[in-house]
């Protein structure tokens, strides 16, 4: 009897230590991402019901239990959904992996999103961007200090990985503790806020993320670190195939001009250099102002814009009004793809889905 006793007492902390490391994601595209990552080993719980809106998203007493329960939480960042950062905070020891704080990933701010030029997107990058000229395309005016010595549109996505990759694996993506978080990235009232936190619908992001999420599980759980980076890499090949098709489908449109519902698509444009003119709302929560509305009227009179994306469930009473503008379309753009299954497959089919439908609006299909 003691020797069972005594071999089980044995056991104990190695079975504790081979437990499926219990993984939070904020959004759908997130939980894809760690989903394909965490292949073979377990599957990570999704926060935020598909549906919600991320922006004005509140914790359940439940879904914060799970959060200070977790191994590790992996989210965009308090820039998309600031309720969690409270949550963040208030779990003790917890690992968080902000995906818009890496290093190594391209980031766009906020600023100047009602331009109606095609130099709508103005790049605030990382330090380590400056070797990074071959992104950019020339009608994008970015806002670091280096000379902006540009490549060819199809050359830039041959780059993006290798660099990427050796950009962030010597970066900690430990635990953020909150001091450290605000230093780097401005979160109290700076910098970090005028970030665009839609980052997620460009594969270029997914490149990039991947590899920060199999380091932060291998830390965790390194029994398994070599199947979650196999799996990282595998992921990455497939988004690298699909950022081509979606290249290719999109390159014969790419200049047509058409607005959007609100600004959450700057990263897709930016990677397809396509050619957004202005957005119907001047924030997430504000509805079209008058003024906004005779600007766009106006877009379509002289041919500037051939199409206008409205969202579900969002300005369904403007949709009639615009498909009566002779040469203008209307179509639909879902940023966070809330009618996709979530799983694996989800972001990849999000932005598949989002380019069919860019596509088939400003080519009249």
């Amino acid at each position: 009897m003691f020797k069972t006793l005594l071999a089980a007492a044995s056991l104990a902390p190695i079975a504790a230590f081979s437990e499926t490391p219990k993984v939070i994601t904020d959004i759908a595209p997130v939980h894809a991402l760690v989903t394909q990552v965490m292949a073979g080993v377990g599957e990570p719980v999704l926060l935020m019901p598909q549906g919600d809106n991320p922006h004005n998203f509140q914790l359940r007493p439940s879904q914060m239990g799970a959060i200070q329960d977790a191994d590790l939480f992996v989210w965009i960042g308090p820039e998309l959904m600031p309720a969690l950062e409270r949550a963040r905070n208030a779990a003790d020891g917890l690992t968080a992996l902000s995906l818009l704080h890496v290093p190594g990933l391209e980031t766009l701010t906020t600023d100047h999103v009602h331009d109606h030029d095609h130099d709508h997107d103005h790049a605030e990058h990382d330090d380590h961007n400056d070797d990074h000229d071959e992104h950019n395309h020339d009608d994008h005016e970015h806002e670091t200090s280096h000379d902006d010595d540009h490549s060819e549109h199809a050359d830039h996505k041959d780059s993006d990985h290798g660099h990427d990759e050796e950009a962030h694996k010597d970066h900690d993506h430990d635990s953020h503790d909150h001091d450290e978080h605000e230093e780097d990235h401005g979160t109290a009232q700076g910098e970090a806020k005028r970030l665009d936190p839609h980052v997620w619908l460009s594969p270029a992001s997914a490149m990039v993320w991947l590899d920060a999420i199999a380091d932060e599980l291998s830390k965790i759980d390194p029994d398994n670190a070599a199947l979650y980076h196999e799996n990282a890499h595998k992921a990455e090949e497939s988004y690298a195939t699909l950022d081509a098709k979606i290249d290719a489908l999109l390159e014969p449109v790419h200049e047509k001009g058409f607005i959007v519902a609100h600004d959450a698509y700057r990263y897709f444009n930016n990677r397809y250099d396509l050619n957004q003119k202005g957005t119907l709302s001047e924030s997430d929560a504000a509805s079209p102002s008058a003024a906004r509305l005779a600007e766009i009227e106006e877009l379509t009179r002289s041919g500037e814009i051939t199409c206008v994306f409205m969202e579900p469930g969002h300005y369904e009473g403007l949709m009639s009004e615009f498909s009566k503008s002779d040469g203008v379309r209307v179509g639909m753009l879902d940023p966070t793809g809330q009618d996709i299954p979530i799983g694996a497959d989800m972001l990849a089919g999000l932005l598949w889905m989002h380019a069919n439908a860019v596509h088939d609006c400003l080519s009249g299909k």
